[in-house]
């Protein structure tokens, strides 16, 4: 590619000299169309010469380069000035490219600049641009007056034009505009900035065609004779590579014609998919609003209903769910945006029946058991879907796992808007929560449910938590433990026996009256009930008790004076209760020895995954090929105490009252004391992370003999 193209040849660059005076003022395009010599002598813009008139005049040297500065110095001065204002001068090329050539000179300070330079200023580029349009305007008129009767398109014009009446608007005709180029040269060839507006018909100037050397030479010919053949050679191989080229571009047009034509049809099969989705996607829309509903999922060990319920029994626990029903739908529209009146609340209450039974009654919330399973079967009457469930013999664990499948499937459920998830237990339930705490969408559909002061645990998942005191006691079941002083008794009943101290001197318990001092729970009426599932129908000779209605220490003291007592050679001494299970004075559970904590058989008999109920009860609550724990592993007699050991690290779940005779979990922590004073949380090793209660912590381990009456 060669050089760009100059503004003029370097043979048109000569000198110019500034007339001091002005000439008469002709017509713009009548000088503008006329024929001039090739070499006119009178010019006055002949450079370095002027006309006779023009001798006696001072003078102004614009040379070279710099000759288009006396248009803009003095533009009256010149006939080829067409137009002048304060902005810029428009002038005739003297070197003209094309048919009608003219040249807009900016008057502006920056016009010695380049001109990409020199248009960075945004008011002389929007000046400029209004005086190109002005000379655009007479090129394009120029352009009509000469070669208009040529053109096809301006006939109406020209006959509108010569009309004897001619309208007042004419016909537009050709559009000239079109014809125009302008612009700038990259390498300006003159100092002075200026645009060019020219006709598109492109040629060499007459005066470079008539100069010296312009003519070419035989040696000059034959040097271009010997490129044009080069150059034809160049262009026969360039029309072959044209033609290879055409050839691929239609192959790849047939082939993007195929690929549009699959595309269209694949389209419209896509766009029939989405009508069906859409109008499916209606459907599934009303039906997931007509089945949307609230699930609450509660701990009901944790959880525990008000005593005004529970007492009731059957009315109580329709009056219960009837109560819940609404509490539960007040806080749903409250909270829930957007929730269908056709929403639904179902309630799935999951508890150990025994232990709850058990705790009401030593709590004093009821005074019989029936009291408690009435509730439960009048709690799921009159609500079909509100379930209180016993799941049986396996206790917590089965509560909890319970809890957690169902709060996982529903919460991916679309029909399912909103958890109320009812637990008080952190240590359990914080780590099943954590996942779904730490998901925005999910952590929105869950409310945390709970009846007392929220676990220090739960509150820091930042979960919404509601109370629901209609239903739920506000403070924890008391079972507290006292201490009474019994007057001296000839006999103490079985019935009233939690744990008796052993006599301080060698006499016999008989003859041996004021050894005697209980430590028991507050008694209350329905002890005969629980005390009649924990002794052995085998004692046939224990006296009955039915006809005996105690209600407190005091009362079980005079009533017990007035027992006739039975033979002294029928009391005899028995260590500890009768499911042999080691007790101390509190009638807490005392587990045997265990043997030396050795770190790394632990950890080794950890990751082997054994299950603990089969090698060491050969009893897996789990049926065949359910159990996630080995069961193939044989173990030997030092891996059998060491897996008793691990098996002690993990809380039964039934406290220290356990009466199980071959549980084989921890009923009390088996861990070290901390040395560190103060330390916060349990006073073991773990603190606060202890997995053991505060009441497994510190036990006496001391056991006592119990009395059994025979």
């Amino acid at each position: 590619m060669g050089a760009p193209q100059e503004a003029i040849t370097e043979d048109e660059i000569v000198g110019m000299e500034l007339p001091n005076t002005k000439t008469n003022s002709k017509n713009a395009f009548t000088e503008l169309m006329s024929k001039k010599p090739i070499n006119p002598q009178k010019s006055p813009e002949k450079f370095g010469k002027h006309s006779s008139s023009d001798k006696a005049k001072p003078k102004m040297s614009f040379d070279a380069r710099d000759g288009l500065g006396v248009y803009t110095v003095d533009p009256d001065a010149y006939d080829r000035v067409l137009f002048n204002n304060e902005h810029a001068v428009i002038i005739k090329d003297m070197f003209p490219k094309s048919s009608v050539h003219l040249l807009v000179l900016p008057k502006s300070d920056r016009n010695l600049l380049h001109p990409f330079k020199a248009f960075e200023d945004p008011q002389l580029l929007a000046d400029i641009k209004v005086e190109v349009e002005r000379a655009k305007q007479m090129v394009a008129s120029e352009l009509r007056r000469k070669y208009g009767q040529f053109s096809k398109s301006e006939q109406a014009r020209i006959q509108a034009r010569d009309a004897d009446d001619p309208p007042e608007v004419l016909p537009e005709g050709r559009d000239w505009m079109k014809e125009i180029i302008t612009g700038v040269h990259a390498v300006p060839s003159m100092n002075h900035l200026h645009v060019h507006v020219m006709s598109r018909d492109m040629h060499l100037c007459p005066i470079v065609m008539a100069s010296p050397g312009f003519h070419s030479s035989p040696e000059l010919d034959g040097a271009m004779i010997k490129k044009l053949t080069e150059d034809h050679e160049n262009i026969k191989g360039f029309d072959a590579s044209k033609t290879t080229f055409y050839d691929n571009v239609m192959q790849h047009l047939l082939h993007l014609t195929d690929a549009l034509a699959l595309e269209r049809a694949q389209r419209a099969r896509l766009q029939q998919r989405f009508e069906s989705l859409r109008l499916h996607g209606r459907h599934d829309s009303s039906s997931t609003e007509q089945s949307s509903y609230v699930l609450a999922l509660i701990d009901g060990n944790e959880l525990i209903f008000q005593t005004s319920f529970l007492s009731q029994g059957d009315q109580g626990g329709r009056h219960a769910a009837k109560v819940l029903f609404q509490t539960i739908n007040e806080y749903a529209f409250s909270t829930i945006d957007s929730l269908s009146i056709h929403n639904k609340v179902i309630v799935r209450v999951y508890v150990d029946l025994e232990e709850l039974c058990s705790l009401c009654l030593r709590a004093g919330l009821v005074e019989h058991s029936s009291q408690v399973r009435l509730f439960v079967r009048g709690f799921c009457q009159d609500k079909n879907l509100f379930d209180l469930i016993d799941v049986g013999m396996k206790g917590r664990e089965v509560v909890i796992d319970k809890m957690e499948d169902n709060l996982h499937m529903n919460i991916v459920d679309t029909h399912c808007k909103h958890i109320l998830f009812g637990c008080e237990d952190g240590e359990i339930y914080a780590p099943m929560l954590r996942k779904l705490a730490e998901n925005l969408e999910t952590r929105s559909r869950i409310t945390l449910l709970h009846g007392t002061q929220l676990d220090n645990r739960l509150a820091s998942l930042q979960l919404a938590g509601t109370q629901m005191s209609r239903v739920f006691r506000e403070t924890r079941v008391n079972t507290p433990k006292v201490v009474d002083q019994i007057p001296e008794l000839s006999f103490v009943p079985t019935l009233l026996q939690e744990s008796v101290s052993p006599p301080s001197s060698s006499s016999s318990p008989a003859t041996s009256h004021s050894s005697f001092r209980a430590v028991t729970t507050v008694v209350h009426p329905a002890v005969r009930e629980l005390h009649s599932r924990q002794v052995s129908a085998s004692s046939g000779q224990s006296v009955e008790m039915s006809a005996m209605p105690v209600t407190s220490w005091a009362m079980a003291a005079k009533k017990g004076a007035a027992v006739k007592a039975p033979p002294q050679s029928s009391i005899k001494q028995r260590e500890l209760s009768a499911d042999g299970i080691r007790r101390n004075r509190k009638g807490q559970r005392i587990d045997p020895p265990t043997p030396e904590f050795k770190k790394d058989e632990v950890n080794r008999l950890k990751k082997l995954k054994l299950c603990n109920a089969h090698h060491l009860r050969h009893n897996c609550p789990y049926p065949d090929g359910k159990c996630e724990h080995d069961h193939i592993y044989k173990c030997n007699a030092k891996e059998l105490e060491t897996l008793k050991l691990v098996a002690r690290m993990s809380a039964c779940i039934h406290g220290s009252e356990c009466s199980d005779a071959g549980c084989i979990y921890g009923h009390r922590c088996p861990f070290p004391e901390s040395r560190e004073s103060g330390s916060k949380g349990k006073p073991c090793i773990n603190g606060e992370n202890c997995r053991f209660p505060p009441e497994m912590h510190n036990m006496d381990i001391t056991a006592v003999r119990r009395l059994k009456i025979t």
